[in-house]
């Protein structure tokens, strides 16, 4: 007689099966003498994917371990702990899998994975039927990790997206691991890659769908802001440390005292005479106080543009602001 194990044994089997990721832990240190090298390799040899950036009085650090109370505890050592962030990448691995297996749907001929930080954002790229795996600004994902992702989705043919320009050279290391067709649309932007998403026509080819969605990548306008974590020059820009600074697709290009100041120095840069929408991203430190600031400030400033607020939720920017 044939023997069936039960639901129970299955699911010990697949659970002792199942690979285990580890977790993706950020921090910010503040404290005195900081020695970013000393800390980078002490990380080094907790984990992978570790980044760290900052100064000798700051520094936001970001590894993937299968310890991160043994980063936590070596941190505290070293000074004042913040901002900490703890995501556990198994679970995050499951929901992209049952994202990618839900019943009673047809298979996409094309699937599309954005690297993607913040709850809200992720929701975002979910809603406009992307595949979010987390990254982005200071938490680059592995090519380890984008190829997993890819191979994940029940398509043959995989679009990504990696919405930082610092995770382009990344996703197209992808390309070469898998026999599926990969193609990369090179979007810097958490807004690029929500301009190329709207683009996207699930009933048309790869390389269709290819073109279209690198075309409305000039339809959109992006900016950062964040906190200057040191004190610098930047040509005639000068930045004391702790103010608010903003990026204009990349370059840096305001400092101001304040974020709503900031975002409106930066608004009045980008290309308000040819846009029509002003889309906000708020992020995980931003006050419900400030954002209720700056969007009174936009309307007095530009009362003929619409103006969405999205709860992003990200890490490292305050705000990500698009203009279409």
């Amino acid at each position: 007689m044939a023997f069936s194990p039960r639901p129970l044994a299955l699911a010990i089997q697949k659970q002792a099966e199942e690979p285990f990721y580890g977790y993706c832990t950020e921090f910010l240190i503040q404290g005195h003498g900081l020695d970013l090298e000393q800390i980078r390799n002490r990380l080094d040899k907790l984990g992978e994917s570790v980044l760290v950036v900052g100064d000798e009085t700051m520094v936001r650090a970001h590894l993937h371990t299968m310890d991160p109370g043994a980063a936590l505890s070596y941190a505290t050592s070293l000074g004042v702990l913040r901002q900490v962030k703890v995501d556990n990448m198994q679970e995050q691995h499951r929901d992209f899998i049952a994202q990618m297996e839900r019943p009673l749907q047809p298979v996409a001929e094309i699937c599309i994975v954005a690297v993607v930080s913040g709850e809200g954002l992720s929701q975002v790229f979910t809603d406009l039927g992307a595949a979010p795996i987390p990254g982005g600004e200071t938490m680059n994902p592995s090519v380890q990790e984008l190829l997993r992702a890819a191979e994940s989705t029940p398509s043959e043919k995989v679009i990504i997206l990696p919405n930082n320009p610092n995770v382009l050279p990344i996703a197209a290391q992808v390309q070469s691991l898998t026999g599926k067709k990969v193609a990369v649309v090179p979007t810097k932007t958490i807004p690029q890659g929500v301009a190329a998403l709207l683009a996207f026509n699930p009933e048309v080819d790869l390389e269709t769908n290819i073109k279209a969605m690198e075309n409305a990548l000039d339809t959109v306008c992006s900016g950062e802001l964040t906190t200057a974590m040191r004190s610098m020059r930047r040509g005639d820009l000068a930045i004391n440390k702790g103010q608010a600074i903003a990026f204009l697709e990349g370059d840096l290009v305001v400092a101001a005292d304040a974020m709503p100041e900031a975002l409106l120095k930066l608004l009045a840069k980008m290309d308000m005479g040819n846009g029509e929408l002003v889309t906000i991203y708020y992020g995980a430190d931003a006050t419900t106080a400030e954002v209720e600031e700056i969007a009174q400030s936009i309307g007095q400033r530009y009362p003929e543009h619409k103006l969405e607020l999205v709860a992003g939720g990200q890490p490292h920017y305050n705000y990500i602001v698009s203009v279409e």
